[in-house]
Parts: C-alpha cells; structure tokens; sequence
C-alpha cells in the first residue's frame, strides 16, 4: 500500500498535476482500493487542517501586501532608500536589500517581496550599470528575508501546524532577518565597490525629506504590528486584519 501512495504521487507530478493536488489525489487513491476508510474522510480532514482561527492571518497578511504594492508604498520605501544610498557604489543594490526587507515586514511573504520589489529594482539595476546576473542574485537572496522577518507567513504555519507560540516565533526570526540583511547589504557594497558597479550624484536634502515624508505611514506598518502584538492589543490574525485596513487607509 505505501508502494501504491508512493508510486501514485510520483504518477501525478511526473504528468504534470500540480504537487498539492498530487498529494490529494494519490491519498484519494490509496482510500478507494484500501476500502476500509470511508472517501468522505479525505474531505474531511482536509477541511479540519484549515479549519484554524490563526491561519486565517495568511490571506489577510497577503492581501495586505497585495493593497501596499498596489497603493504606492513600495514605490514609496524604494524611493527614500534610493534618495539616502542609492547614488553611492553599490548603493542600489542595497536598496535592493533594504527594500526587500520593508517589504517583507508587510507582506510576510518572501515570494511576494520578491516578485514586488524584483519588478521594479532588477530593471533598475540594469540600467545603472548592474550585471543581469547580481541583479538576479540580489534579489533572490534578499527577497526570501520575507520568510525570516515578521509577520512571516511561514512562522505563522509552523505555529498552528506544531503547536508552538506563534508570536515566539515573530519575534525569533526578527533578529536572524535583520543581521542576515546586514550581512546581505555588506556583501553587495563590497563587490559592488571591487567591481565598479553603480555611483553617481547624491540626492539632496529636500529630496530625502520629500521621499521620508512619503515613505512614513508605509514603514509604520510593521511598527503597527509588532507593537499591537507584544504589548497584547490583537492576536496575531487580528494584527493581520488590522494591516488590511491600515494599507487600504494609506
């Protein structure tokens, strides 16, 4: 029977069926020619397995990245992190970290971080002179920070799925995020300054001012957040709730 579950879900992913759907078809399989558990028990379980107050924090934590990306803010952060370090050697690509790490703060998606700030900041690069190739691994190491930094959507998983607090685990993957960003941004300026990429003239004053005048409401979205959750004002779905209506408010 573990060879047919086994052989089944292989069958799946090799014809091209998506993995969650391989995996539920090949449990359904298993069911019919076990015969000794009802089908009914597939949908079942299913259901119980999201059947979860705290997962409720994915889909507004997303749509709450969903409304950022699409109401400005993340042209907003890129353009205050590009008015302070943009102009220097190396100092897109650490916008590049620098936003992607705002940008997951919000979004609490890695993927998402990547796909919103990788948009817009691997073009850029480019024409400032950046190799397509560290544009892409830039992007690709910083955007994942998005799963490390809260609220992440992975730590909320982790937390309903094995039991363990949930805001133990935000706050654990704060610290790691923040220095794994550091030394990302390190490593960009010092490859960035051996190989000549980017420079040019700085912004001034009034530049930064108008871009930290723009940028202010979206960076106190995970401010919001961590603090409503520490100082036990929401749960961390109500949190995520709150980040919904405070993104469409800006």
């Amino acid at each position: 029977m573990v060879a047919l579950l086994v052989g089944s879900l292989l069958l799946f992913i090799v014809i091209g069926v998506p993995l969650a759907f391989s995996i539920g078809l090949s449990s359904l399989v298993y069911l019919l020619v076990k015969e000794t558990l009802p089908i009914g028990i597939l949908a079942q379980r299913t259901t119980l397995g999201v059947y979860s107050f705290p997962f409720l924090a994915l889909p507004f934590f997303v749509l709450a990245g969903v409304a950022m990306e699409y109401g400005g803010s993340t042209t907003r952060i890129l353009r205050l992190a590009s008015a302070i370090v943009g102009n220097r050697k190396g100092g897109l690509a650490v916008v590049d970290v620098v936003a992607s790490m705002m940008f997951g703060s919000v979004s609490g998606s890695g993927v998402g971080a990547t796909a919103a700030v990788g948009s817009i900041m691997i073009p850029s690069l480019k024409k400032r002179g950046y190799p397509a190739g560290f544009a892409a691994s830039i992007e690709g190491c910083s955007g994942v920070l998005g799963s490390l930094i809260p609220p992440s959507l992975s730590m909320v998983i982790m937390g309903v799925s094995s039991g363990i607090s949930i805001v133990g685990l935000l706050i654990g993957g704060l610290v790691p995020g923040i220095v794994t960003g550091l030394s990302l941004i390190a490593m960009a300026l010092i490859i960035s300054s051996r190989r000549g990429y980017g420079g040019g003239a700085d912004a001034t004053w009034r530049e930064i001012g108008q871009a930290a005048a723009g940028a202010t409401l979206p960076l106190l979205t995970p401010v919001i957040i961590l603090g409503g959750i520490l100082f036990g004002i929401f749960t961390v779905t109500e949190a995520a709730v709150v980040s919904v209506v405070y993104a469409l408010f800006i």
